[in-house]
């Protein structure tokens, strides 16, 4: 993507707008987070939910990692 991965000083977009043309893990918050909320029927509710649940936990993850946890 020829981009840093993530804003050193602020990775989880905590204190500034997502900005996913400078960071690549930015596309999380700018887009990819936001798929559930965009759903029309059940069953791509229930999906996007799934998958919105598993990009939290990968978030979560590589904060622990960047923790040195």
């Amino acid at each position: 993507m020829k981009r840093p991965f993530y804003n050193f000083e602020n990775p989880f977009c905590e204190n500034r707008e997502p900005n996913a043309t400078q960071f690549a893990l930015d596309l999380f918050y700018e887009r990819l987070l936001k798929v559930a909320d965009r759903m029309h029927t059940k069953t791509a509710k229930k999906i996007a939910k799934r998958r919105t649940d598993f990009l939290k936990k990968f978030l979560n993850e590589f904060k622990l990692e960047l923790e040195g946890k």
